[in-house]
C-alpha cells in the first residue's frame, strides 16, 4: 500500500514492539524472494507484481484497513520541521506519501493522520519550490480543514493563506487574490482590526496589490493604517512602523516620489521609539524597509548602517540556515555595488548565492535571484561572458519553477536581451524582449506606466536594428504611459521626453546622411523585488538592465 520504490525499514519500526521479531519476520519474507533488503541504505523494496497480487486478493474492507495502516506509518515517519536538514528524510519518504495521497482521495480519509500526511508533503513540496506538485496537495489540505473545522475557522485561514502563497510563487495572481481577501476578512472579524496576525494578513495582501500593479486597491488599506493615533501604545509601534514604510514604498513604486519623505520621518521617530523586546524577525523587517527608502533617496550611508543592523540580526538568528541570511547579504551587496565598492560587492554576491543553492537547491527561485544579480554586477563591469550563463541559467530556472507570465520570467528575459544588445546579438535579443512585453501587458495592462519600462528597451532594439518607424512609435507610447497618469512634470516624464527627443534628432541626422552622435547607454533600475513574495516580507533588491 506503498509506494514499489525502497522503503526505509525505520518506518516498520513503530509497528512492533521487539526489533528482533521484525528482523525475524523480514529473514522470512527474504527467504521466499518477497522482499529485498539494503542493508547499506536500510531499505526494504516490494516488487510492484506483488503489491498488486495482494492488494486485489483482500476485500475492500481489509484493503481500507492497510491503506489506513500504510498512512498512519508514512505520517509518523514524516518530520514536523520543515527545515533543510530533514530534506532528505522527507525526500526519501515523498514517493510512498504520494501514494498515500492517493489512497486518503480514493477513499475519503478524514483522520488526523491523513491531514497532517497531506499537510507536511504539500508544504515540503513547497518549500522545494515544486509549486506545482505543491498546489494539488495544498488544496486537498485545504478541503479537509473545511471539512474537520468548518470554513471559518482560524485554522482554515492558514491552510487557505499557505495555498495562496503557492498561487503568488507560481505567479497566479487572479488566483491568489480572493484567497488572501477571505483570510484578512475572517481575520479582521475574529481578532480584529489591529491584531498583528490581521495586520500581517492586510500587508500580505497589499504586497499582492503592489505586484499586480494595484495602486488603488492597495493604498487604502495602508493609508487607514497609517492615521496618527493619539492613544498609541508600545506594543503598536512596530506594527505602525511597518504600515508607514510599506505605504512609503508604495507611493515609490507608483513613483509619487513628493508622498514618501513625510512618512518615512514618521517611521525613523517611532522608530526611536521601538520597544527593545520587539521579535527580532520583525525588527530585520523594518530596518530593511527604512534601507530600501533611504536608498531609493540616494542616501546610501544610511541605507548601509540599516542593512547592517539587518543582516546582524538575521545572523544571530539563523546563521548561515535560512535563506533570509542569503537575502541579506544579497541586498548588502547591491548596495555595495551601487556604491562602486566592486570588490567587497562581489564577495558578498557569491557568498549569497552559495548560500542560496545550499539551503534552497540549486534550481530553486531564490537561487535564480541571485545569479540575476551577480550577473548584473558583471554587466555594470563590462563583463558580458561572465554575465550571459548566468542570465541563462537564472531564466531556465525561472521558466521550469515558475509560470509563464510570471513578473520574474520577464526580467530574467529582459536581461538576457539586454545582454544580447550589448553584444550586437539583436536578432537573438527580439523574441526576448517581446516577450517580456507580452508578459507585462498581460500582469499589468497595456495602459500601465510599469508596461512602459519594457517598451523603453525593445524601442531601443528597434533603434539600434535601424527600424526607426517601429522604436518612434513605441517611444511615443512610452511617453503617453508616463505622461498621464504622471502629469509632463514627473522624472520620469522629463525623461522619457528627453529620449524621445534624442531619438528624433538622431533619425534626422540619419536620413540626412549626418553621422549621429546619439548611442544608447546603460541604466540600472533597481526596483523591490516584484515576486515571489517573500512569506516573512524580507524585502530582496533585484536587478533590471534598461537601455536608455
Amino acid at each position: 500500500f506503498i509506494e514499489d520504490t525502497e522503503e526505509p525499514s525505520s518506518t516498520l519500526a513503530p509497528v512492533t514492539a521487539d526489533p528482533f521479531l521484525l528482523n525475524d519476520a523480514i529473514e522470512a519474507l527474504l527467504s521466499y524472494s518477497l522482499i529485498a533488503r539494503d542493508p547499506h541504505v536500510q531499505t526494504l523494496s516490494v516488487h510492484r507484481l506483488i503489491q498488486v497480487v495482494v492488494r486485489n486478493s483482500l476485500s475492500a474492507k481489509t484493503r481500507r484497513h492497510w491503506m489506513q495502516r500504510a498512512i498512519d506509518i508514512i505520517e509518523a515517519a514524516l518530520p514536523e520541521s520543515l527545515e533543510r536538514a530533514n530534506w532528505p528524510t522527507f525526500e526519501r519518504l515523498l514517493p510512498h506519501a504520494l501514494i498515500c495521497v492517493t489512497w486518503i482521495k480514493q477513499a475519503a480519509f478524514t483522520t488526523t493522520e491523513a491531514f497532517r500526511l497531506v499537510k507536511q508533503a504539500g508544504l515540503y513540496l513547497n518549500a522545494r519550490a515544486s509549486y506545482r506538485d505543491a498546489e494539488s496537495l495544498l488544496r486537498h489540505v485545504l478541503v479537509l480543514c473545511e471539512q474537520r473545522l468548518g470554513i471559518d475557522h482560524l485554522d482554515t485561514a492558514i491552510y487557505r493563506n499557505a495555498l495562496a502563497m503557492n498561487a503568488v510563487n507560481q505567479g497566479k495572481y487572479s488566483q491568489a487574490e480572493p484567497l488572501l481577501v477571505s483570510v484578512l476578512v475572517l481575520s479582521e472579524q475574529q481578532l480584529g482590526a489591529m491584531h498583528p496576525e490581521t495586520i500581517q494578513r492586510r500587508n500580505t495582501l497589499v504586497e499582492l496589490y503592489r505586484v499586480q500593479g494595484k495602486f488603488a486597491e492597495a493604498e487604502p488599506l495602508l493609508e487607514k493604517m497609517c492615521i496618527p493615533r493619539e492613544d498609541l501604545v508600545k506594543d503598536d509601534i512596530p506594527h505602525m512602523i511597518n504600515s508607514l514604510t510599506n505605504l512609503a514604498l508604495l507611493y515609490w513604486d507608483q513613483l509619487k516620489f513628493d508622498k514618501v519623505g513625510s512618512l518615512r520621518e514618521r517611521a525613523l521617530v517611532l522608530y526611536e521609539h521601538l520597544p527593545p523586546e520587539t521579535d527580532h524577525l520583525h525588527q530585520a523587517i523594518i530596518l530593511t524597509n527604512l534601507a530600501m527608502l533611504f536608498l531609493n533617496q540616494g542616501e546610501d550611508t544610511q541605507a548601509e548602517t540599516f542593512f547592517q543592523r539587518t543582516f546582524a540580526i538575521v545572523e544571530e538568528l539563523f546563521a548561515t540556515n535560512h535563506i533570509f541570511t542569503a537575502i541579506s547579504l544579497n541586498n548588502l551587496a547591491e548596495l555595495y555595488s551601487i556604491q562602486g565598492k566592486d570588490d567587497e560587492a562581489e564577495l558578498v554576491y557569491q557568498q549569497a548565492l552559495a548560500l542560496c543553492k545550499r539551503l534552497s537547491g540549486v534550481d530553486h527561485p531564490h537561487t535564480a535571484l541571485c545569479l540575476n544579480n551577480l550577473a548584473g554586477f558583471f554587466v555594470r563591469q563590462g563583463k558580458l561572458t561572465k554575465a550571459e550563463p548566468l542570465y541563462h541559467q537564472a531564466l531556465t530556472i525561472r521558466e521550469q519553477r515558475l509560470e509563464p507570465m510570471h513578473p520574474d520570467v520577464a526580467q530574467s528575459l529582459n536581461n538576457l536581451a539586454v545582454v544580447f544588445m550589448h553584444q550586437g546579438k539583436y536578432i537573438e535579443a527580439e523574441p526576448l524582449l517581446e516577450r517580456m512585453c507580452t508578459i507585462f501587458e498581460y500582469q499589468y495592462g497595456s495602459q500601465h506606466f510599469y508596461t512602459a519600462l519594457c517598451f523603453n528597451n525593445l524601442a531601443e532594439l528597434y533603434h539600434m536594428q535601424g527600424k526607426f518607424a517601429k522604436a518612434e512609435l513605441l517611444h511615443r507610447r512610452v511617453l503617453d504611459l508616463y505622461e498621464r497618469p504622471l502629469g509632463n512634470k514627473h522624472p520620469y516624464t522629463i525623461l522619457s521626453r528627453d529620449i524621445l527627443t534624442r531619438f528624433i534628432e538622431s533619425w534626422r541626422r540619419f536620413t540626412e546622411g549626418e553621422p549621429s552622435s546619439l548611442s544608447p547607454q546603460m541604466l540600472i533600475i533597481r526596483e523591490q523585488q516584484w515576486g515571489p513574495i517573500i512569506e516573512a516580507r524580507i524585502r530582496a533588491l533585484t536587478t533590471w538592465l534598461c537601455f536608455i
